[in-house]
């Protein structure tokens, strides 16, 4: 699809002010359902639950922040980064500057659904990044992630291209991760194909409804 025709779809549907019909569950709760939780478990039980409840928290403050200020970048005018040194969030924004550089985002803090998977969610960015139509996702770590730490967040990402492929009829056909590591000094970029995560992401969203024992008609 033409960029025009994207630009069009993507700004008649954020002034549409089109609602979903139906209540669905976030995109993350359905992950956060369906997953094997033994590492989880077993790293509260090694910090112990009164530590992992403060890193939790810790995690959220810094993540709501790092979104705040990622969002300002792209829409306050004038935007002085020295004017939020107080943020808890801030040293990783400056991680993320030269990757946002490569940004050109359409929609930020989007809110997608499917009728048909019944899901719904907030993704952080909808753009193009090098150029590319892409579905972007905004995070923050304690500690450097291999690849494969960070399935449900490619998964998280997958879904929220098809609830647009669903909702717009376009096809984001590259997901991306912008990871801000609070253990260095350089952030980490994970890009993928869509299509390489759509099977197990409707698996998971399956396997969530089929867990409520509501029957699941979901097809890719």
């Amino acid at each position: 699809m033409e960029k025009i025709e994207v630009v069009q779809r993507v700004s008649d549907f954020l002034n549409s002010g089109k609602e979903p019909t139906n209540k669905y569950p976030g995109v993350t709760r359905v992950l956060s359902s369906t997953q094997d939780e033994t590492g989880l478990l077993e790293w509260r039980r090694r910090v112990g639950e009164q530590e992992a409840e403060r890193i939790s928290r810790e995690s959220l403050a810094i993540g709501t922040s790092l979104d705040t200020l990622v969002q300002k970048h792209f829409t306050e005018d004038n935007f002085k980064q020295e004017n939020y040194k107080s943020e808890t969030g801030y040293d990783l924004y400056r991680q993320l500057k030269k990757p946002l550089a490569r940004v050109e985002p359409l929609a930020l803090q989007m809110k997608v659904w499917s009728d048909r998977l019944r899901v719904m969610g907030y993704l952080d960015i909808l753009g193009y990044f090098d150029g590319v139509l892409s579905v972007m996702d905004v995070k923050n770590t304690r500690t450097t992630k291999k690849k494969e730490y960070v399935e449900d967040y490619f998964l998280q990402t997958a879904i929220y291209s098809l609830c647009l492929y669903d909702l717009l009829g376009i096809e984001v056909k590259q997901i991306v991760l912008l990871i801000a590591d609070r253990s260095n000094t350089v952030p980490q970029i994970f890009i993928e194909r869509t299509k390489n995560h759509v099977r197990t992401s409707i698996h998971r969203i399956a396997e969530y409804h089929n867990n409520l024992t509501v029957p699941s008609t979901i097809t890719a």
